[in-house]
């Protein structure tokens, strides 16, 4: 059988050919048996026929015979019987006459029976009329005999040429159901034949089937054992596009898994296995860079030797909760590398069930915790050791200009008034700066409490007239009489912020406005201003750290380009929003929502 069929073709072809061989079969049984009926019908018929016509010759002879014996002796009883004889026969003639009515040949025999019988039986009729009358009845009886004998023969003669004529019709021969015995003996042993031949078929294929099976069996469980498949099955059925879709899978697999491990060997980090043990199984070969150990000398070793005990009581500590939640988690621990110095290490794991070990990636972050380190003393030098000094010169000019230290001229003043503005300047810049801080590091707390709108604004207003009147820039703002629930020191600073910008950028004898309203469940402010406005590709940029519209914008209108981005850091620890409108040319309203008071 073709292996381009399919299974189901294949089983369609081991049924429907069977089927219809069996079919072929059963109908020339069906017609065999039914001619085997028929002729035995027809030759039932012909015994019946044949036992009628013997029936009749006998009833003759033994009418003769009694009417001979009557007219001998006269009995009335022996008279009854030949009489009971001669209405038999005709009785049988009838029924002769009915079985011939099919065929002409036979109906035309039969009459001349008949016409024989009956001529003979008005022989008979006319002797015994002439025994009942007185005469000699030796001579009568002597011509009856030879009378009678002469028309039996010919009733016999004719009675024979009907039983041939129905013997011809019915088609009566020994040859006919030998021939239909043959036939039938001949279609069983052909059925035998077609329906051994049929198993042999099926078993063929059934093997074939369970060979082909069992090969891909043998391939599951090589692919599972890492080894080469078999060798490709062909054939176009479903189990040789299911083998072609596996040796394709696992060479896709195979694909895959060689990927994966140039992966794992070129990953700068740390890829390992850990058994329950807390030993390693596999590690890749960035372990060389990181831990200062060769992958073949860690293998088998166990992690507590790279860490100190309190170490590996954190690390075993995290394993063991992630081997309970099953999830997925990173913890940071400190290892001594192989020699001996300290690394910080940011642990990445994942408990495997199946494999009962726990898979981890350890990323070195020495460099970035001393980074941290440095930062963090940068900070701590800029809150200490430079807003201090810079506090301390601020006040030595504010006292100055007041004329603490005496009377100065008009040209010390004005250069002693533009350091107080450097000055104030960069106090601004180191306030932000430690802002920044605080927000990355997630230490920007919230005293909220309910105040106010209209004191927000009027405290926000006062810090920057003083800018505003230099800028020659009007201010005002409009009484909303809200109330919204925020920490009052950082919406100031926020309002300042926007406020400040917009006076910056705002052209002389320019207008900035601050507004309020209830918008559903939350209190929108907005600081409208009369600036050169925002451009569309810009609006979602200067919320960012130290963007600036325009790159000039930093060395001509000032600032770090921190303050929108410490603003809207402030918004979100409120829980709320804060965006900008504008349009070139028209000016900029910037607003911030926060939840009512």
């Amino acid at each position: 059988m073709p292996r381009n069929l399919k299974l189901t073709q294949r089983g369609l072809i081991l049924v429907a050919c069977p089927l219809v061989l069996e079919l072929i079969l059963v109908a020339s049984l069906s017609w065999l048996i039914t001619e085997e009926e028929n002729q035995a019908s027809r030759l039932d018929r012909y015994r019946t026929i044949l036992a009628r016509a013997s029936n009749v010759i006998e009833l003759y002879y033994s009418s003769i015979n009694c009417l001979t014996l009557y007219c001998v002796k006269k009995d009335p009883i022996i008279g009854a019987k030949y009489a009971a004889l001669t209405t038999q026969i005709t009785e049988e003639l009838d029924d002769l006459m009915d079985a011939a009515q099919s065929d002409a040949r036979q109906r035309l025999a039969l009459a001349k029976v008949t016409v024989l019988l009956e001529r003979g039986l008005k022989v008979l009729d006319e002797v015994r009329q002439e025994a009942d009358t007185d005469g000699i009845r030796g001579i009568k009886m002597v011509a009856l005999t030879i009378k009678s004998n002469k028309a039996g023969g010919q009733t016999m003669s004719a009675m024979h040429e009907f039983t041939r004529a129905v013997k011809d019709t019915e088609r009566i021969t020994p040859e006919g159901a030998e021939h239909l015995r043959n036939c039938l003996k001949i279609c069983l042993a052909v059925a035998a034949a077609i329906a051994i031949g049929f198993i042999v078929i099926s078993l063929f294929f059934y093997n074939g089937l369970t060979r082909r099976l069992g090969t891909l069996l043998d391939n599951t469980v090589r692919l599972t054992a890492g080894k080469s498949l078999n060798a490709p099955l062909g054939g176009g059925d479903e189990v040789g596009r299911l083998d072609n879709v596996f040796h394709e899978m696992a060479t896709a697999l195979e694909e895959a898994s060689r990927k994966e491990r140039a992966i794992v060997d070129n990953a700068v980090d740390v890829i390992c296995t850990i058994d329950t043990e807390g030993n390693f199984i596999r590690v890749n070969p960035a372990v060389t860079a990181i831990f200062g150990y060769e992958p073949e000398a860690l293998t088998g070793r166990p992690l507590r030797q790279m860490m100190s005990p309190s170490e590996h009581d954190k690390a075993q500590s995290h394993l063991e909760q992630l081997k309970e939640s099953n999830a997925s988690s990173s913890f940071e621990v400190r290892i001594e590398r192989h020699d001996g110095k300290p690394a910080d290490i940011l642990w990445s794991a994942h408990w495997s069930q199946s494999d009962k070990c726990w898979f981890c990636v350890a990323h070195d972050i020495s460099d970035r915790k001393e980074v941290e380190q440095l930062r963090q003393q940068f900070v701590s030098m800029v809150s200490h050791d430079l807003r201090t000094p810079l506090n301390s010169v601020q006040m030595f000019f504010d006292l100055l200009n007041d004329g603490a230290y005496g009377e100065v001229d008009n040209l010390l003043l004005s250069r002693s008034q533009l350091a107080e503005t450097n000055i104030d300047r960069l106090i601004r810049l180191v306030n932000d700066l430690l802002d920044t801080e605080k927000i990355a590091a997630g230490r920007l707390t919230m005293n909220c409490r309910s105040v106010e709108v209209d004191t927000l604004v009027q405290s926000a207003l006062n810090a920057v007239s003083g800018f505003a009147l230099q800028q020659q820039v009007g201010l005002s703002g409009e009484p909303a009489e809200l109330r919204v629930f925020v920490d009052p020191d950082r919406i100031v600073q926020v309002l300042v912020n926007l406020l400040g910008n917009a006076i910056k950028f705002s052209p002389p004898e320019g207008k900035v406005t601050v507004a309020a309203e209830r918008i559903d469940d939350q209190v929108e402010i907005r600081v409208q201003d009369q600036c050169r406005g925002i451009p569309e590709a810009h609006k979602h940029l200067i919320f960012d750290k130290f963007e600036q519209v325009e790159s000039e914008d930093s060395t001509v209108k000032g600032g770090a380009g921190l303050g929108l981005s410490i603003s809207k850091a402030i918004i979100q620890a409120h829980g709320g929003t804060i965006g900008v409108t504008s349009k070139e040319g028209k000016g900029s309203t910037f607003w911030l929502r926060v939840a009512p008071g």
